[in-house]
């Protein structure tokens, strides 16, 4: 991870959003100071404290935050935890998995991961 691209987005980030650091921390209930430190440079974010932020604002694209990058395609989280995904893909999904379909066994679920850390979640009906 870029530190210093990584200060620059998370100031942006409060600057866009309005809020101090300060009130930040007590929002996501971190330590004021550990806020300071990582403005600071004297400390790198946790893990802890990227998925507090990402909680906050669940607008915001991991891979801006952390590398200030986009990912290619984000999934669509539905609220029972599937991922939707566009007809094209399913279709393409269907298509791959058709030769190896067992008759006897159905599949439940596939999950596709890409290179660039993004997935696709298939479930088929």
């Amino acid at each position: 991870m870029d530190t210093e691209g990584f200060i620059d987005r998370f100031k942006q980030l409060l600057e866009d959003n309005n809020m101090s650091a300060s009130a930040l921390a007590d929002e996501i209930d971190v330590q004021r100071s550990s806020i300071s430190h990582i403005l600071s440079g004297r400390n790198k974010p946790s893990l802890d404290f990227i998925l507090k932020v990402l909680k906050r604002f669940p607008d915001i694209n991991i891979y801006w935050l952390m590398n200030g990058t986009q990912s290619k395609a984000s999934p669509i989280v539905k609220k029972e935890n599937t991922v939707e995904i566009q007809e094209e893909k399913q279709d393409n999904i269907e298509a791959i998995i058709a030769p190896i379909v067992s008759t006897t066994k159905k599949i439940k679920h596939i999950v596709i991961f890409y290179e660039d850390a993004t997935f696709d979640s298939y479930t088929p009906n």
